[in-house]
């Protein structure tokens, strides 16, 4: 069975690429931790993306930061040499990606939702 996961946040960071005659980008999400007990607000965590194909299209033509989304997909981690030394890459690899809010726009009363 393959893990799952689901990421809610703003975009924070768009890197979009071509890999191999790729569509690709990097999709950087701030989700909220909400408040601390004494009512301050806790710093967000910022999960990166690795997006593919369509989706990754879809990102570059459509979204900016700010808006927000709700990602899916899956947990991936890579084990590789560089300069000599071991090093691993954990990531979250997008398998489909909802538009819930613009930018600009509340949550929630956005009309026409984007998704792919």
């Amino acid at each position: 069975m393959e893990n799952y996961v689901q990421v809610i946040g703003r975009i924070a960071k768009i890197k979009s690429e071509q890999r191999n005659n790729k569509d690709f980008c990097y999709l950087t999400v701030a989700c909220d931790n909400g408040k601390d007990k004494n009512g301050e607000k806790r710093e967000a965590d910022f999960i990166t993306a690795d997006v593919w194909d369509k989706q990754a299209s879809f990102i570059g033509q459509y979204l900016g930061v700010g808006d927000l989304v709700m990602v899916k997909g899956v947990l991936k981690n890579d084990r590789y040499e560089k300069n000599g030394e071991k090093t691993s890459r954990q990531y979250f690899l997008c398998k489909s990606i909802k538009v819930l809010a613009r930018k600009n726009q509340e949550s929630g009363m956005r009309d026409n939702v984007s998704s792919c």
